[in-house]
């Protein structure tokens, strides 16, 4: 019951982003420099509102890509250390 909590509550947060940059092309950099500093992604959504929502596809796409297979691993090694202590 606590473990499920503790896992539910783990679901909810926002996690930091692990996007390895290596394995991005230019676009992909350019466009997580932008979504990374809301001042200029607020700016620039005024003022270049058309390529605004493609940019945003882009970001949303390889945001779930790269944080899929690294939150799914973190995920697990907290249910292990979770039945390892509790049981």
């Amino acid at each position: 019951m606590l473990a499920n909590e503790l896992l539910s509550k783990y679901d909810k947060i926002e996690k930091q982003q692990n996007i390895p940059l290596s394995q991005l092309n230019n676009k992909e950099k350019e466009v997580l420099a932008l979504f990374q500093n809301q001042d200029i992604l607020q700016q620039y959504k005024i003022d270049h509102s058309e390529t605004y929502g493609n940019r945003r596809k882009v970001y949303n796409n390889f945001k779930k890509r790269y944080n899929n297979k690294y939150l799914t691993h973190v995920k697990e090694q907290l249910k292990t250390s979770l039945k390892h202590t509790l049981f």
